[in-house]
This record gives C-alpha cells, sequence and structure tokens, in this order.
C-alpha cells in the first residue's frame, strides 16, 4: 500500500513546539525489606545493601512512581527508603504515601514535581490489605483550564503457594467489587506480586475477564499462558533472580511470572487523557537467556552490569516497569525525559480521518525510519524521510487505508519510539 506524503515542513520556528507528558511507573518487590522472618536477617538481607542497590536502579529506571511490596510497615522503613535512596544526590522532590498493613505492607512513592497525591484508601480481604491511591498530573492545565488527569494505582500482594488460588481469586474479586462498588473509573493501574502460575487461574481471570467490560484490566504483554516453569515465557518470567540459596532470597532461577502492571480500559484506549505508551513493558534486567539461572549469570547484557549486581543483591525478583503518555501540557521545567530536545514522536491526532499529523524531534539530522503495522502484523508502510535536528512535521495522507487500530514506528540511528494510532 502506497502511503502519501501530503507536506513536510522541518524545523520551523513559528510553529509552538506540542509536547505531552510521560510518567514512568515501576513496581517492585523489596523481599523483606526491614523484616527478619525465618532465615531472612540482616546478614542474607541486609537493609544498607539493599539501600545501595535500590538506589542504582532507581537512577537507571528513573521512575516517577515506585510502588513496592513487603515493605516493613513502619515509618522508619519507608523513610529510609525515601530519604537514602530516592531523595539523594541533590534529589528533592520524592514523596510517599501512608504506612499500611501488617508484617510486609505496600507503599507508594512519587515525584512530586509530576505528580500530586489526593487519597488513600484500603481494600480488606481475608488475608492482606490492598492499598488504593489516587494522584493526579500537575499540568499547568489544571489552573488554566481546570482539567485535571486522575490516575488511581491499585498496589496488591497476592497469596504465595501454587495451592493458594483460591484466596488469590478471593483477593481480585473484592478489588473488583470495590472498584465497582465505590465508582471507581477512568485510569487505573493494578500492580504488584499477584503469585499467578497461569492466565486461567480464577485471580488472573477476575481481574480481566470481569463481567462489567468497563472495568476490566489488560495486561499490556497480551502473552496468556502457563507462565510457571515454562521456557516459552522466559522473557516474561520475574522471579527468582537466585539459582542458589542463601537463605532468604527463593531459589531455581528465573522462572515465574508473579509481577504485574495491569491497566483500566481508559489506559489502554486513551479515554481520559492516560494512554499505555506501546511497548514500554519491561521486566528490567530480563534477557529472555536466564531461565532457571540467576539474573547475573551467565552474562547479562540487558542493562549495565552494575544494575544486573544490583538487582541480584536487592531483592528476588525483578521490577517491572511501564510508560504512560499524558495528553496535557507537561509540568513547567520538567524536561519528561527529554521529550522536546531529545528524538521523540508526538502524534497530533491518534484518532485518524483522512490524514496523521504527527511531529518528530530529532537529536540530530539524518535518515528516519517509518513504518506502519496493522494489528495482525502486517506491514502496511515502509519508508526513510530525512530529519532535521529540532522539530520536523509530516502530515501523512491515510486515505486509502482501511478502518482500524495501527501502530507506527519512527527508527533513528538506536532510537526507537513505538505510537499507536486509530484510523477511523
Amino acid at each position: 500500500m502506497r502511503l502519501i506524503i501530503l507536506f513536510i515542513v522541518f524545523h520551523i520556528s513559528l510553529f509552538q513546539v506540542y509536547c505531552q507528558g510521560y510518567i514512568k511507573i515501576m513496581h517492585y518487590n523489596l523481599l523483606y525489606y526491614g523484616n527478619s522472618s525465618g532465615t531472612c536477617n540482616e546478614e542474607n538481607n541486609n537493609t544498607e545493601t539493599k539501600n545501595t542497590a535500590l538506589k542504582t536502579i532507581v537512577n537507571y529506571v528513573q521512575p516517577d512512581i515506585l510502588t513496592v511490596n513487603e515493605l516493613n510497615p513502619y515509618n522508619v522503613y519507608a523513610d529510609n527508603i525515601l530519604n537514602n535512596v530516592l531523595n539523594t544526590g541533590g534529589v528533592t522532590y520524592w514523596e510517599r504515601a501512608a504506612v499500611s498493613g501488617s508484617f510486609i505492607g505496600n507503599m507508594l512513592y512519587y515525584n512530586s514535581l509530576k505528580l500530586a497525591f489526593l487519597s488513600q484508601a484500603v481494600i480488606t480481604t481475608n488475608f492482606r490489605i490492598i492499598d488504593v491511591y489516587k494522584l493526579y498530573y500537575k499540568s499547568p492545565d489544571v489552573a488554566t483550564y481546570h482539567d485535571t488527569v486522575f490516575i488511581n494505582f491499585i498496589v496488591a500482594h497476592l497469596k504465595a503457594g501454587e495451592s493458594e488460588t483460591a484466596t488469590r481469586a478471593e483477593m481480585t474479586a473484592s478489588v473488583m467489587d470495590y472498584i465497582e462498588t465505590n465508582g471507581l473509573s477512568g485510569n487505573i493501574l493494578f500492580m504488584g506480586d499477584l503469585n499467578l502460575y497461569t492466565s486461567n487461574e480464577s485471580a488472573y481471570q477476575n481481574l480481566i475477564n470481569a463481567p462489567n467490560p468497563a472495568i476490566r484490566f489488560n495486561d499490556p504483554i497480551n502473552m496468556p499462558g502457563d507462565w510457571g516453569g515454562n521456557y516459552d515465557y522466559r522473557n516474561y518470567h520475574t522471579q527468582s533472580t537466585h539459582y542458589g540459596d542463601n537463605g532468604c532470597a527463593s531459589s531455581g532461577g528465573l522462572d515465574d511470572r508473579f509481577d504485574f502492571i495491569l491497566t483500566s480500559p481508559s489506559i489502554m484506549n486513551n479515554m481520559n487523557k492516560v494512554e499505555y505508551v506501546q511497548g514500554s513493558y519491561t521486566a528490567i534486567g530480563q534477557d529472555g537467556n536466564h531461565f532457571n539461572y540467576s539474573v547475573n549469570y551467565p552474562d547479562n547484557n540487558s542493562v549495565p552490569q552494575e544494575v544486573i549486581d544490583a538487582l541480584y543483591n536487592m531483592s528476588d525478583h525483578l521490577p517491572v516497569t511501564l510508560q504512560l503518555e499524558i495528553a496535557q501540557t507537561p509540568v513547567e521545567g520538567i524536561a519528561d525525559n527529554n521529550i522536546c530536545n531529545e528524538f521523540n514522536v508526538v502524534l497530533l491526532n491518534n484518532k485518524v480521518v483522512s490524514s496523521l499529523q504527527m511531529n518528530i524531534f530529532a537529536k540530530y539530522a539524518g535518515a528516519c525510519s517509518i513504518e506502519i503495522i496493522s494489528v495482525i502484523g502486517k506491514t502496511e508502510y515502509n519508508n526513510v524521510l530525512y530529519c532535521h535536528s529540532g522539530k520536523n512535521y509530516f502530515e501523512l495522507s491515510l486515505e486509502n487505508f482501511k478502518k482500524g487500530l495501527y501502530i507506527i514506528k519512527v527508527v533513528m540511528g538506536k532510537d526507537i519510539i513505538v505510537r499507536k494510532f486509530l484510523r477511523q
């Protein structure tokens, strides 16, 4: 199929640079942080060692939201992470929610330059509480247009054990009841160590196949199956980072997908100005080559070596991350991952009637490869265009495209950006 370029305007300074906001989410099971449990103690699960490792991981990932499981639910431990991991090296903008739960709790930390904390609640289950946090994006649009974008974060740690499927199902049923009863809607993320072995578990089905389609969660990687101990899912396993037994961390190597970030229909379909960035879901340190091995043996080149070592020393889980695009004016003074002066693609209309309009922000002049792919994986267009350094405006005619969802991939050098749009 031939795609016609209507016109191209390169780096015209009279055009207002259009940027959207972005936030990165990271969830992490911290492995008994601040707790002694059984054979886990300060010798094999030392808090200061974990602080050093977590700082390395956070500095690499650069999240705006960090949610965690297995944190000792006392202020001293929550503040230890806040003050000795996050707000260090000149950083002062991290804040946190209130502690809750008992023994091993959850927590949410957030970048207060981008996000404001609104409320916190708990969902009570027969096994362990589940935390609900509501924040909003601090765009200038809030004051100028009274246009506020809210995001809800539900953080859970489901019951572990292959025989505990009923308990896990009861816990996620409580989550869905809470959402429906309290009228929770819009942008919702459900995240945590869910201890799931298969997508057929009722706990998972309660979330992604709820009777009410408006509140069904989506799994961004869309890879249902028997995850536990299955080589076919080696690219998605998050537990365990350890092959050997150190007396605390689970052993056996990476062979279970326990850690998740699920998204509401609103986020997957950009219904309330928050959209999942396609392809951004990642298990940090997972290269697909460590099935039943430690994350650091054999060599793992998916992230820098110091990060691999930190992942091994920090926990027996890998953190999972994704990125959200916020359709609002970015927070003033925030580079948003250098979104305006580094390589970036902004779709000016992701619901297309006849032509797709976009800006490509290039770090340097050179070739930009543009590929458009249908949802069934067919390449509908593939071409190489020239981009000047800075802002490049393109308008592409899609009149010959069938209605439906498409993926556009733009490649410049080693940089790759993927966006989604709908041909109406």
